[in-house]
């Protein structure tokens, strides 16, 4: 494994490199996450990231494992900044969310009530945005995904199968019981 991290390049900030490997595949991608301990919670983070191709992407994931899991990401799409939600239940794809996002510094969250998930943004006014509310949560499931090992929330930096020199910067990182 190469050392995909640095707390002493951007001081202050956790600098993840993206990797050209993904959450999708059996591979040790740019992931940094904690355990999912409770029903109700938030998890927020504040990511810095600006893609400079529409293989690099970077954010938030809620993690079963490769085939079972959602992926909260800025992307570049057609030559515009975009927020990307996707679901992966058992390897299949459903994109939930793009929505038009230029800014490079932002504030993403996640929170769940239950098997309800929700996301959300801040655009770094302080004020948060909810994108989804009432999404189904069952794909992260032991029942679905099978394996023991639960939930994981965390950073994540890919550049999806393209080397690059590219690199996301996260300034915090909570997870708070609700």
């Amino acid at each position: 494994r190469n050392k995909f991290w640095s707390l002493q390049e951007h001081k202050g900030f956790l600098r993840m490199h993206l990797l050209p490997e993904s959450i999708t595949q059996l591979a040790s991608p740019a992931f940094i996450g904690r355990r999912q301990q409770d029903t109700i919670f938030e998890a927020t983070c504040k990511m810095i990231f600006e893609p400079k191709n529409e293989n690099e992407s970077a954010g938030m994931v809620l993690l079963m494992n490769n085939d079972f899991h959602f992926r909260f990401e800025k992307v570049i799409r057609n030559g515009k900044g975009m927020l990307v939600i996707t679901k992966r239940h058992g390897g299949v794809e459903t994109n939930l969310l793009n929505e038009p996002c230029e800014n490079t510094s932002i504030e993403l969250g996640v929170f769940a009530d239950g098997q309800n998930y929700g996301f959300k943004v801040s655009l770094g006014n302080n004020k948060w945005k909810t994108l989804l509310t009432n999404v189904d949560g069952r794909t992260l499931s032991r029942n679905n995904a099978g394996g023991f090992t639960g939930t994981y929330i965390g950073l994540y930096a890919s550049s999806n199968g393209i080397a690059s020199n590219n690199y996301a910067d996260f300034d915090w990182f909570t997870y708070s019981k609700k």
